[in-house]
């Protein structure tokens, strides 16, 4: 079974992403469950964003029901150090066996945020 995400653009221009992503099949006995983590992380490995952890798991449902939404916080970083640099949300799932995390997937963006909230003393 394959996790996907439905992408609706390549640019990020805010500090939340807001990602969708899609369980392929539903499981059954010949299609086990799959965990996986994601973030979104710059090109030097550092990770801008929290950590979403999932296990997919559905069983019934059409593909729409097999969706799960996430949005994503950006740290502070990702619009200074890592302005208008290309980063990837990247999908690790554990090995198994092992408490270890392997990638699996990655989709790249361009991190394009405009500017950070600087109103909030105000």
């Amino acid at each position: 079974m394959d996790i996907d995400i439905i992408k609706s653009t390549d640019r990020i221009t805010t500090n939340i992403l807001a990602v969708s992503f899609i369980q392929s099949d539903l499981v059954s006995d010949k299609v086990l469950a799959r965990t996986v983590k994601a973030s979104i992380r710059a090109e030097d490995g550092e990770t801008l964003s929290d950590v979403f952890k999932y296990n997919f798991d559905i069983v019934e449902g059409s593909e729409r029901q097999r969706e799960v939404k996430h949005r994503f916080q950006l740290m502070s970083k990702a619009s200074g150090k890592y302005k208008n640099q290309r980063v990837k949300l990247v999908l690790e799932e554990l090995v198994e066996g092992s408490t270890k995390w392997k990638e699996y997937k990655d989709y790249y963006y361009t991190l394009n945020i405009s500017f950070t909230n600087d109103f909030d003393d105000f």
